[in-house]
């Protein structure tokens, strides 16, 4: 009775995650796209790679959850065992980045401004929510002598000498971002910005092309510059900040 049990409520939980979420998702885009009066984003190409770069995640992040940790993506039904290999070297929680990412894709793809606009940032920060009330308290109570660490997490707050995963890490989100605020701002202003000209720096014109070279080998080399793992995470930080806000101004 226990074992049939368990095995219903499994499958109750993957039904939940795979068909009624992700139809309410849907529908809840559907019916508020009246509401939403954002700009619309619309790309096909983009669209199609951020949806399969995402389902890819999924699916390894899946895969490496039931072949290392010997149990399924359930939160509610952990795996036995700590996991630190495939996308968990370079994400934590990988399923959702790629849940995230997926979504992104899908509303560029079709163009829904609510899709992308309301239902895709309420549903990463219930994501969010769910990560830092529930997984993370439980991971470090079920693995108290491991410690979560990815290829591309920030460099910590330490006055310590930065390592070369520090410096390609910190590079990685700022460049990252950058080149997603220039793609919105492609969209939004209706010709395609030089990249890490928008919106970092005023305007360039034509002529003045090689400042906008230049600029971008002073940003790639600026993570080698810092001598401090603190002071390296601090101007990290701070461009990921600036370029939400440049995204939010679009």
């Amino acid at each position: 009775m226990k074992k049939t049990t368990l095995i219903t409520g499994k499958i109750l939980y993957a039904l939940m995650f795979l068909f009624l979420i992700p139809s309410v998702l849907f529908y809840w885009s559907k019916y508020t796209e009246d509401i939403i009066k954002s700009p619309a984003i619309e790309s096909t190409y983009a669209g199609w790679i951020l949806i399969i770069v995402g389902t890819i995640l999924i699916l390894s992040a899946m895969f490496v959850l039931k072949k290392y940790g010997k149990g399924l993506p359930m939160n509610a039904y952990p795996p036995p065992k700590f996991v630190n290999r495939g996308p968990y070297r370079l994400f934590k929680h990988p399923i959702y980045w790629g849940f995230g990412i997926l979504m992104v894709g899908y509303f560029i793809l079709t163009g829904s401004e609510s899709g992308l606009w309301l239902v895709t940032p309420l549903t990463i920060l219930g994501m969010i929510a769910l990560v830092l009330g529930y997984e993370e308290i439980d991971l470090k109570k079920r693995f108290p002598d491991k410690t979560i660490k990815t290829v591309l997490d920030l460099p910590e707050k330490k006055a310590e000498s930065p390592g070369v995963r520090d410096r390609f890490a910190s590079m990685f989100w700022v460049v990252a971002l950058l080149i997603l605020a220039n793609f919105l701002a492609a969209k939004f202003d209706g010709n395609t910005p030089a990249l890490l000209v928008k919106p970092l720096a005023p305007y360039l014109s034509i002529e003045n092309q090689y400042l906008q070279f230049l600029s971008g080998i002073f940003l790639i080399a600026t993570p080698f510059i810092f001598k401090r793992k603190d002071i390296l995470r601090e101007w990290a930080l701070s461009g990921i900040i600036e370029l939400f806000i440049s995204i939010c101004n679009f």
